[in-house]
């Protein structure tokens, strides 16, 4: 997969875009109003991008993803967007989560926001860091998008392993 820019120039090797599965991502209306929405915001480490073994299947019509390099809405699917894939067999449990967040009553409507990167350390998030910029990019993007972020998790990955 060639290199994709992301919305500050920063090359991000294997990011998942709509492009990678023309036809499996179908566009939705991002200020669609389907009951009680929470929109999610996924950043981090591998622990978030796609290195789970195996894909899920989703099984909610109303959890969907935001493509932050189109600022688009799309039904979800693993692997999800934004997030950098490896290998083509991994997914994500962000998608999962999506449908265990509507199963449970949490909410009727949820979209995710993954800006997730395989790989990286804490210190390439934090100001200073490389990906840190990406963060307020992706507030903005949303923001454009008539969404406002709920929740920001961050998913903590094996790179600060034996650090403090």
């Amino acid at each position: 997969m060639a290199p994709v820019q992301n919305l500050i120039g920063i090359p991000r090797a294997g990011i998942q875009s709509p492009g990678a599965y023309v036809g499996a991502y179908v566009e939705k209306n991002c200020a669609q109003s389907l009951g009680t929405r929470r929109v999610v915001v996924w950043a981090g480490q591998s622990n978030t991008a796609s290195s789970v073994n195996g894909r899920y299947t989703v099984t909610k019509a109303n959890n969907w993803q935001f493509d932050i390099q189109s600022g688009a809405c799309y039904t979800a699917l693993d692997p999800p967007l934004g997030a950098t894939v490896s290998p083509t067999t991994a997914g994500s449990y962000v998608t999962q989560v999506g449908d265990l967040l509507i199963s449970g009553g949490t909410a009727a409507h949820v979209i995710s926001a993954n800006i997730s990167v395989g790989g990286t350390a804490v210190a390439d998030w934090a100001v200073g860091g490389f990906l840190n910029a990406s963060i307020g990019v992706t507030g903005l993007r949303l923001a454009n998008a008539g969404l406002t972020c709920d929740n920001i998790i961050w998913g903590q990955g094996e790179s600060n392993h034996g650090t403090s």
